[in-house]
């Protein structure tokens, strides 16, 4: 009877552990813009950068991440200078590298190894906005006027991100020890969310596993009262 409860308390043990494991889970993004630090300062966002890092909780995993400007009539050209955290692969979907080839609506990856707390960056060039007629100075009032950024998450979640009048911040990832905090390279703008996801109900089966194992424990107590 002994080796039964013991068993018995066993599995209890087992299963209670394994139900707390799923435990609420965040997922969440951070996305920052900033300018071309090898341009003047008025050309700072004529060809800006992007950075993405995962806000989520350890084990979810960004699979992949579309940009949109958010205009009506918006396009964007050249993808370039892309670089990630450690592990992280990455696959374009949506854009080009080759400037003046295509033009694009959004601008989408794939991701392997995007874990909590990486990172991935590039630059993109807007310049094409007016379907060819001529260059964008300044991409920001574009991709402010409702862009947005979707990620799908590995847990199953979508979490979508639209810019709307982000505030000025300084130094950029990039910062120019050369240049004052104001100037145009060292200014970036910062948008994030984190979202939980409630943790699991215990299945009706679980309960009575545990309620059993409980029984079980207060039986056993009740025979080493007894003289």
């Amino acid at each position: 009877m002994k080796l039964f409860a013991r068993s018995l308390i066993l599995a209890t043990t087992l299963s209670v552990s394994s139900t707390c494991v799923l435990a609420a889970q965040d997922y969440g993004l951070s996305v920052r813009m900033f300018g071309w630090p090898n341009a003047t300062e008025d050309y700072a966002f004529a060809y800006p950068g992007f950075s993405f890092t995962n806000l989520s909780s350890p084990g979810v995993t960004i699979t992949s991440l579309s940009m949109d400007d958010g205009s009506a009539n918006g396009l964007w050209d050249v993808v370039s200078d892309e670089s990630a955290s450690v592990g992280v692969g990455y696959i374009l979907t949506q854009g080009d590298y080759v400037n003046n080839v295509g033009w694009n609506s959004n601008i989408g990856y794939n991701f392997t190894g995007f874990d909590a707390g990486k990172s991935m960056q590039f630059y993109v060039d807007p310049d094409t906005y007016h379907y060819g007629t001529g260059n964008i100075v300044d991409a920001r009032p574009y991709v402010f006027n409702g862009g947005t950024v979707t990620a799908n998450f590995s847990n199953g979640q979508t979490l979508m991100l639209t810019w709307s009048n982000p505030v000025a911040q300084s130094f950029s990832p990039l910062r120019l020890e050369s240049e004052p905090a104001v100037d145009q390279r060292n200014i970036y703008y910062e948008m994030s969310r984190t979202v939980s996801v409630a943790a699991p109900v215990p299945e009706p089966e679980t309960y009575a596993l545990m309620l059993a194992g409980l029984g079980l424990v207060g039986m056993a107590a009740r025979r080493r009262r007894r003289p």
